[in-house]
């Protein structure tokens, strides 16, 4: 159980990269839809859901989005910490096997 704990600490400081829009707009948020302009976040709409791709490496996001794509670091725990809890975040996509 000891592990499992440490395993789940660690996870939570860890360094993930977020892609983010580059539009550089970013407001005081208002509504949902304005929190994600503030946050300047990329949000995938799939199946009825609002998902957020994160990356345990940078280069994961690029081979996602088939070239260059903006990122920002951010430690795993900081970003659970600001969003809605309607939002789902998806480690890794396309590095399935």
């Amino acid at each position: 159980a000891g592990e499992v704990r440490r395993f789940y600490e660690e996870l939570l400081r860890a360094t993930v990269w977020v892609p983010i829009n580059d539009r550089g707009v970013r407001r005081k948020a208002r509504d949902e839809s304005s929190f994600f302009e503030q946050m300047n976040l990329l949000v995938v709409q799939h199946q009825g859901r609002k998902i957020i791709p994160i990356f345990s490496e940078e280069d994961f996001s690029a081979a996602w989005a088939n070239g260059a794509q903006a990122t920002e670091a951010k430690t795993l725990v900081s970003l659970i910490r600001v969003l809605p809890p309607e939002v789902w975040l998806y480690l890794n996509p396309g590095q399935e096997c």
